[in-house]
């Protein structure tokens, strides 16, 4: 009887083990994407973590090669990384994303977004949040015209 019952637990734990390990492999699928929801972990990585690592790095290269070239490769890859990653994040939270995204590219209030979205707990499952295809281009959009508006000074000739 207790040899059954050790069987029943091993089977359950290991059960738990898949369900855990597949629910993980689900979160970090993509990336890149803009769909679905992610957690505190998912958002430290890929949110917070990737982009801090790849615009440094960026930077790094660019300053020991003196041509900003890697840096805006970087921003190209970081830019698109970290504005996923605060969509899918305010999405757990049920939170205003197009508000939350505006925030999050002003500078030093981007820090309190940041920290924000590290601390604050996922709220209960239940309505699915839905975000209109329109205010995600027009948030693009604007993110294009910033990543523009530091290249063009950049490459303008002065006269």
């Amino acid at each position: 009887m207790i040899k059954e019952n050790e069987k029943i637990k091993d089977n359950n734990m290991e059960n738990n083990t898949i369900e855990l390990a597949e629910e993980t492999k689900k979160e970090f699928k993509n990336p890149f994407s803009f769909r679905g929801v992610s957690g505190r972990l998912n958002y430290l990585v890929y949110g917070v973590l990737s982009s801090y690592v790849l615009l440094g790095l960026g930077f790094y290269i660019s300053m020991q090669l003196e041509n900003f070239i890697p840096f805006y490769i970087s921003l190209v890859i970081a830019l698109p990384l970290g504005l996923a990653a605060i969509v899918r994040r305010a999405r757990d939270r049920k939170e205003n994303i197009i508000l939350l995204m505006i925030v999050a590219m002003m500078p030093y209030i981007n820090i309190l977004v940041m920290l924000y979205l590290l601390l604050a707990p996922s709220k209960k499952e239940g309505e699915i949040v839905k975000t209109s295809k329109v205010a995600l281009w027009v948030m693009g959009i604007m993110a294009l015209f910033i990543f523009m508006a530091i290249l063009i000074p950049k490459f303008a000739t002065a006269y």
